[in-house]
């Protein structure tokens, strides 16, 4: 997926790095005061370009004459539906991206918008300068992520169709010339693998998509919910603080330091996966001491467990090592020891191992939690089919800290993997080589 990701990137540079006063932007909105509106906000966050079609006959006349960097299409123009443009537009590969803006959010219309080509959804209620600019440089990013993609997916058919006429030919000149049977051997182990490539291709396409879904999701979802209990904590401080006992206030307070340490852990987690997935992560395999990196995680999170009454503990025997990126296996470590913290209740322990074999150091962390159930275990290392849990005391998590230490795993040549009871405790394990190849 890296390699996928690494020529998408590339494709998508100019689109991406291109200055919003460049942009052009189309709006079309029966309205001239939204039509302003959206002038105004587009202003706001640097993008001068701006052309105003009233109805789809001067849309198209504008789409005709102008270069248009994306379109941005009302619900309801006039008599007219706006879906019905964004189908003409999806339809014409030389057309620009467009999404669709309404008055009111509507999840069967947005799904029917989207599966008709709109990039996006948005509404009018919700908009904001930044808000707008994150959703043009979306579009326009995806856009050109697909544009890439297509295009390189266009010149694998054209290959193989170039490989099957080549594979005709010389198949009808095999029985006279051994020489040509031995090309036509090579021509057609070469179309097996193109087909193979296109495969593997659209299948990485699918998994990045469904990615990308459950990304969105995290986003929208994991990140929203503390930021908008943080702002009602402030303005309710704000309206309220003159006439709030000291108690009251200090658990306002504490209510939105864990909301900002909550947005704050999803946000490291975030930027360390899209980081390892563009390959911008430093990776400097060497002997790591396990023991040493197991004392220092028992050592951070010990006050963390001390606050539920639940201990951790370091087993791996002193002088244990394994081979991989120190700065990754301690991140792994440290995550899947917070993850078993987390979801053990009162009273309970936290135990770090580790064995060993000739060529493999297995490390375990092992929980007396609350278990996980049987059917979520073959997900739980997978994005699009993860879900979160609340800890025991109702701590907040997004899921995304076991991808981000699956992919770190993966990347120092290991496997990782859970087994639990549910109600009796997890293991986590994952596996590193005992030594340098």
């Amino acid at each position: 997926m890296n390699e996928l990701l690494s020529t998408i990137d590339t494709e998508s540079e100019h689109y991406v790095a291109v200055e919003e006063s460049s942009l052009h932007v189309l709006l079309v909105e029966s309205s001239s005061d939204k039509s302003d509106q959206m002038r105004h906000l587009l202003q706001e966050v640097g993008y001068t370009h701006f052309s105003w079609a009233k109805d789809f006959s001067e849309a198209q006349a504008i789409l005709e004459l102008e270069k248009i960097a994306i379109a941005i299409i009302a619900e309801n123009v006039g008599d007219e539906q706006g879906i019905e443009l964004i189908w003409g537009l999806s339809s014409d590969l030389r057309s620009p991206p467009a999404m669709i803006i309404t008055d009111e959010v509507s999840r069967v219309r947005a799904e029917e918008a989207e599966n008709l080509g709109a990039k996006d959804y948005i509404s009018w209620g919700e908009l904001t300068p930044r808000l707008l600019d994150r959703a043009i440089r979306c579009v326009i990013a995806e856009n050109a992520a697909y544009d890439a993609t297509r295009h390189g997916t266009d010149d694998l058919i054209q290959r193989i169709f170039e490989l099957e006429q080549s594979y005709q030919t010389l198949e009808e000149q095999a029985g006279e010339n051994a020489h040509l049977a031995e090309q036509l051997d090579l021509a057609r182990g070469e179309l097996e693998s193109a087909l193979t490539e296109v495969v593997h291709t659209k299948d990485q396409l699918e998994m990045l998509n469904e990615e990308k879904t459950k990304l969105f999701s995290i986003i929208g979802h994991d990140l929203r919910s503390p930021l908008t209990s943080l702002i009602t904590l402030g303005e309710v401080i704000d309206m309220m603080g003159d006439t709030m006992t000291r108690e009251d206030l200090l658990e306002y307070i504490e209510g939105m330091s864990g909301n900002v340490r909550v947005v704050n852990s999803l946000l490291e987690n975030l930027l360390e996966w899209a980081r390892l997935q563009m390959d911008q992560v430093a990776f400097t395999p060497s002997i790591v001491d396990l023991s040493e990196l197991a004392s220092r995680t028992s050592e951070l999170l010990g006050p963390v467990g001390k606050q539920k009454s639940v201990t951790v503990h370091n087993e791996i025997a002193e002088g244990l090592h394994g081979f991989g990126d120190l700065n990754m296996v301690d991140t792994v470590i440290r995550n899947l020891t917070n993850n078993a913290v987390k979801f053990t209740p009162e009273g309970g322990s936290v135990s770090i191992l580790a064995e060993t074999d000739e060529s493999t150091v297995t490390i375990k962390i092992c929980d007396t939690g609350v278990g996980v159930p049987a059917e979520r275990l073959d997900t739980l290392f997978l994005l699009d089919k993860g879900s979160t849990t609340n800890g025991t005391q109702g701590e907040k998590g997004s899921g995304l800290g076991l991808i981000l230490c699956r992919d770190m795993v993966e990347k120092n040549g290991g496997k990782i993997w859970a087994e639990s009871e549910e109600g009796k405790g997890s293991t986590f394990c994952f596996t590193l080589p005992a030594s340098a190849p």
